[in-house]
């Protein structure tokens, strides 16, 4: 529970921005950060997007854009950024929940652990932010400081990855390449990490609702879903030498085989909306032994950090 929350200089500068764009109506924003014991730590505050509907009164995210950029940012820096929560600006005075607010509240909190960090903006007449923790089960918010230090976030937190790093991991993906047998569709088999693999899919809760009767992607779903999460996949087989196999090219399916191709545990990857939640917009889901799961992301990742403890 964090009873604090330290933002950069950049991550606020973003919020007082998306304010001042968007002076006269209600707008928002997520938080990207780490978690601390006692203290919250932002270092980016994304914008809520090109498809966000701003109304004086009513404010909605744009879903898709901010997990696209949320990934994109995560590239930059050396720590994995997590979403921490959100802030939104309230008209006049009001700095409590509204209904609508509740339930987003409780959707982000139960993403995150069953906490998250929400903030309401208001300019009455000057700019004003009022941070609370948000807990589910039951939902209730609890008031919180916070503070804007760079110097105060640690250092290997809020660095920006080196460019020479990034170029080095380029050329290097590049050299295999030109090498199959040592590079990017044949890398050696991790032991054992198949089986906790496995053994994780048969952990995970799957998808009951109605039938999904568009697991189909168009092109835009694909390239959505290749840029946003497989790229973090396949650098994650990349990094740690686990074999894999990468197809997106049969009836539009993005297909990611960990293992050899002949032997190798198989998952295909899809956008569809949920046809029990009206207005839910697509998620991704991936399929494995006809098994159907929602896709959090960093699905590899997970398990082997799993398997360390």
């Amino acid at each position: 529970m964090p009873k604090n929350v330290v933002f950069s200089n950049r991550a606020f500068a973003a919020l007082l921005a998306e304010t001042k764009e968007n002076i006269t109506t209600e707008t928002g924003g997520v938080f990207l950060g780490i978690k601390g014991d006692d203290v919250w730590y932002v270092i980016e505050a994304i914008d809520p997007g090109p498809k966000s509907i701003f109304q004086t009164a009513y404010f909605e995210y744009d879903g898709d854009y901010v997990r696209h950029l949320a990934n994109k940012l995560n590239r930059l820096y050396g720590e994995q950024l997590d979403v921490l929560g959100l802030w939104h600006r309230h008209p006049g005075s009001m700095d409590t929940f509204s209904t609508t607010d509740n339930g987003t509240n409780a959707e982000f909190a139960g993403l995150n652990d069953g906490i998250t960090i929400s903030a309401i903006v208001n300019v009455d007449p000057d700019f004003r932010l009022t941070l609370y923790t948000a807990e589910i089960n039951p939902l209730r918010y609890n008031k919180i400081g916070y503070e804007t230090d760079d110097s105060k976030i640690p250092e290997d937190v809020r660095t920006i990855a080196f460019f020479k790093d990034i170029e080095n991991q380029i050329n290097e993906i590049s050299h295999k390449k030109q090498n199959p047998a040592k590079g990017l569709w044949q890398k050696r088999k991790k032991t054992g990490f198949l089986k906790e693999l496995d053994k994780y899919l048969k952990s995970l809760e799957q998808y009951k609702g109605k039938h999904i009767e568009l697991l189909r992607n168009d092109d835009a779903d694909l390239d959505f879903i290749i840029d946003n999460f497989l790229v973090d996949e396949i650098m994650f087989c990349e990094d740690n030498g686990i074999a894999y196999v990468f197809d997106s090219g049969t009836e539009n399916k993005a297909k990611l085989t960990i293992g050899e191709e002949d032997s190798g545990l198989k998952l295909s990857f899809y956008m569809a909306a949920l046809p029990d939640e009206e207005d839910s917009g697509k998620q991704p889901f991936f399929t494995h032994k006809g098994r159907l799961y929602l896709y959090k992301g960093n699905l590899l990742k997970s398990v082997w950090e799993e398997n360390k403890k």
